[in-house]
């Protein structure tokens, strides 16, 4: 699934998107059911995310690690009490290859 890299806000002005959100939104968008369920909760204009109501959404184990994983990219730690490098080997190759791509936009080695 294709993300914008940028927003367009008003008539001509454009506002790129922070690495630190393109991360979040590749990880929420490399499944379908994730996306579906917390798109609108994420919200590229304001660079805002409703954690609280994602954490709050019922998903499946691998979804939450992924949520974990997303919300490092976000504020830069872990949340408590998680290991998001064991979570992964439970996730499916198409959410693994998401948090991967996520890792990669993260530490600057992808735009």
């Amino acid at each position: 699934m294709a993300l914008a890299l940028s927003t367009q806000i008003g008539q001509n002005v454009v506002q790129k998107i922070s690495s630190q959100m393109r991360a979040v939104l590749t990880v929420l968008s490399s499944d379908q059911n994730l996306m579906d369920a917390t798109m609108p909760y994420a919200d590229f204009y304001r660079e805002s995310i409703k954690w609280d109501e994602i954490y709050s959404l019922p998903l499946s184990p691998s979804h939450k690690a992924a949520i974990d994983i997303a919300f490092g990219f976000w504020t830069n730690e872990q949340k408590p009490n998680t290991d998001v490098f064991a979570s992964i080997l439970n996730m499916d190759a198409e959410l693994r290859a998401g948090v991967i791509r996520g890792f990669a936009i993260c530490w600057g080695l992808k735009s």
